[in-house]
């Protein structure tokens, strides 16, 4: 649980020189003790540099499963309609959610989540030029894997794998005639472990896409995105268990994501 109080001038501090961070880090120790009110976007200056630029912060959310309810009451206050998906069915089907907000609805939100006690987990800042796409880590399996998953076409289907990353693999492009804004877009693919193959005769595993659950959005500075289970995953080695489950008995993974600013 999260323990009450406010966030202290260290802790405020700290928070602004976090920058730079890479996307598959693991070694990044968990953000505890911070309440999640206080989450934004972390110095939301963008350096300067000669090409478009744009900062995203990723911040992992735990939630204890029992309180799951809560999110029925967040989906409602936020946004969907500016929201662009792949396969609404196939999303949904995963029990995919994702909710679009601006920055004067956060303190509501993180308000529901911490009432239920939700806490900061972690977080990742991709700095961006438009055209350049890049990973954030969801979930990684060491051993032999069977993921299971529902098609456009809602059929089922398992991946089996031999181990391997899953990420969310986002991309940045500008909004034609538009300032102060960026297209962003973001894919599930899980990626297995070992090498590629180096020439035509090496078998190699081949990075699995996930298009059907893919995303986009138009976002400016201060603009969010929440992203969570529609419903408690029905098992641990589904596509839905891996991004909203740990190994953790009963925790619920959700994803708040930050656009921190543009360069344009």
């Amino acid at each position: 649980m999260l323990r009450s109080g406010a966030i202290t001038a260290y802790i405020l501090t700290a928070l602004l020189l976090l920058t730079g961070c890479p996307a598959k880090d693991k070694t990044e120790p968990p953000i505890t003790d911070i309440r999640l009110g206080d989450l934004a976007p972390i110095n939301p200056t963008v350096p300067a540099r000669p090409v478009q630029t744009v900062v995203f912060d990723f911040y992992g959310l735990r939630l204890p499963a029992e309180n799951i309810t809560v999110l029925s009451d967040i989906w409602l206050t936020l946004y969907t309609k500016p929201l662009r998906l792949a396969d609404p069915d196939a999303f949904a089907a995963n029990s995919f959610k994702l909710v679009f907000g601006e920055a004067q609805m956060w303190q509501k939100t993180a308000t529901l989540l911490e009432s239920a006690g939700a806490r900061a987990a972690g977080n990742v800042r991709l700095i961006l030029d438009y055209g350049q796409a890049d990973d954030v880590a969801i979930s990684q399996t060491d051993e032999k894997t069977s993921i299971s998953y529902l098609t456009a076409n809602l059929t089922i289907e398992s991946l089996a794998a031999q181990g391997g990353q899953l990420v969310l693999k986002v991309k940045v492009a500008p909004v034609a005639g538009a300032r102060g804004v960026c297209d962003f877009s973001a894919i599930p693919v899980f990626i297995p472990v070992g090498p590629k193959a180096s020439d035509e005769n090496s078998a190699a595993a081949e990075d699995i896409s996930f298009d059907a659950l893919g995303f986009s959005v138009q976002m400016g500075p201060g603009d969010f995105l929440l992203m969570g289970p529609l419903r408690y995953p029905s098992t641990a080695n589904s596509l839905g268990g891996l991004f909203f489950t740990t190994a953790q008995e009963r925790t619920i993974c959700l994803y708040a994501i930050f656009c921190s600013g543009i360069t344009d």
